[in-house]
């Protein structure tokens, strides 16, 4: 298990936490992993494609398709909140690019991946989607998609 976050602080609260030796923590972007030639059964991402603009929400997208054997899966708000809490919550979260749930599709489309499952998923009064990808690349024998 690797687990990577942009937050320095989310790392050293995840190495105080989970202290087995096949987990590891790093503060890293996840495109820096493409470099050591590393490829895993499955990326997860949770809740923070919505604070990265379309761009940059490419790019990790089309990392985590090259870095996936088997698939890649995301939970995500979206703009549409039928509950009112969930609205204001939305609203006011960090994050500054909640996106529609087909907008969101599309990023996933264009990076090269294959939504097989798209499931509501309810974080209390948010709702989320849980979005199970297939890579369109297969893997190589040395590591990497083509």
């Amino acid at each position: 298990f690797l687990g990577l976050d942009m937050s320095e602080r989310y790392i050293v609260y995840a190495r105080k936490r989970h202290r087995r030796p096949n987990q590891t923590f790093r503060h890293a972007n996840v495109t820096a992993i493409l470099q050591e030639q590393a490829a895993f059964d499955l990326v997860m991402m949770v809740d923070f494609l919505h604070h990265l603009t379309d761009e940059e929400c490419l790019a990790v997208l089309t990392t985590a398709a090259r870095l996936a054997r088997q698939y890649v899966v995301s939970f995500e708000p979206v703009t549409f909140q039928p509950h009112p809490l969930g609205r204001w919550i939305v609203a006011h979260d960090r994050g500054h690019y909640v996106r529609p749930l087909d907008e969101l599709i599309l990023l996933y489309r264009q990076a090269d991946l294959t939504v097989v499952k798209n499931e509501p998923l309810w974080l209390g009064p948010i709702h989320t989607r849980a979005i199970l990808c297939h890579p369109n690349h297969p893997i190589t024998s040395e590591g990497l998609s083509k």
